[in-house]
């Protein structure tokens, strides 16, 4: 099963008791939950390995750990050992740190007392855990043909022409009021 833009599949349910801790993201959706359990059923016809699935994407974790943690659930169900093995705060206690502080209301009746994530920790061992289920391709590695922008713009037109350019800069001149 290979499935396209993988990203899009990321807020898949999870149970914890960080529910108050801002960017770890406890939204869910249906798409998610479709994925799982045809990633689930996949796997089962491998007899548990984790084979027959390919989940392809340019941008696996774009904001949170909790992404890390989803991608874990698709392609890792028997690493994790369980659904309360695999508990993202397990994840999340050896890779990041977290900040408590005092937050004003909405109301403006006081202050709320706030837990929001700081910055990463271990990066090489999470990066391992991570390489685990990821295939990761950088451009260098790819070889792929990049134009040359020196002679054209990054949208493929020729610069533009001496007019235009002095009308654009008569445009600046009127706006800030030199003219």
């Amino acid at each position: 099963m290979l499935y396209d833009e993988a990203h899009l599949a990321k807020n898949l349910w999870r149970h914890t008791k960080m529910a108050r801790i801002a960017g770890l993201p406890l939204a869910n959706s249906q798409r998610a939950f479709d994925l799982y359990l045809k990633t689930r059923h996949t796997m089962s016809l491998y007899r548990g390995q984790h084979r027959g699935v390919v989940l392809s994407t340019a941008t696996p974790v774009a904001n949170s750990m909790a992404e890390i943690h989803t991608f874990q659930r698709y392609l890792q169900p028997n690493t994790l050992g369980g659904p309360r093995a695999g508990a993202v705060r397990r994840l999340g206690c050896h890779f990041r740190r977290d900040r408590h502080g005092a937050r004003d209301r909405t109301d403006g009746s006081g202050y709320r007392l706030n837990t929001r994530f700081a910055r990463f920790i271990n990066v090489p061992d999470l990066m391992g855990v991570f390489c685990e289920l990821a295939d990761i391709r950088t451009p260098e590695m790819l070889n792929l043909p990049v134009p040359d922008l020196r002679a054209r713009s990054p949208d493929g037109d020729p610069p533009a022409e001496r007019r235009l350019q002095v009308y654009v800069q008569s445009l600046v001149r009127r706006a800030g009021g030199q003219d």
